[in-house]
């Protein structure tokens, strides 16, 4: 039944979660959602079905974002990784200062201003 593909989706936004995503939105509406539809399968009072599985679901939320935040706390980060920290974003050395030059070298002219690039995409048929 399409109701398992459901609670995949909601498993797989807490699993995000978990990974340190910090919107609870999408897993919370997912939840409510599927809690909705099962209600309604079921013939169960939907209103009821739909607060209980988001109490359910702030709660896990609360309960994953105390554990990240806690893990964050207690995390000390590799010496080498740490120097790549660039405006709160790892990023490996010489990212910053790269040579796009390359770019120019081919026969592919990614200047914008220039109206050539478009036309091979015209069709003059």
């Amino acid at each position: 039944m399409l109701i398992n593909d459901a609670h995949r989706v909601v498993q797989y936004a807490r699993d995000r979660m978990s990974y340190g995503e910090t919107n609870v939105k999408g897993y919370l509406s997912l939840s409510m959602a599927t809690a909705r539809i099962e209600a309604l399968i079921e013939g169960s009072p939907v209103e009821e079905a739909m607060s209980n599985a988001a109490q359910e679901s702030l709660n896990t939320c609360h309960r994953i974002l105390t554990e990240l935040a806690d893990r964050k706390q207690n995390h000390s980060m590799d010496p080498e990784l740490e120097s790549w920290i660039y405006h709160d974003t790892v990023t490996p050395p010489g990212a910053m200062d790269s040579d796009f030059g390359f770019f120019n070298d081919g026969p592919f002219n990614i200047d914008f201003g220039n109206s050539n690039l478009f036309q091979q995409w015209i069709d003059d048929s």
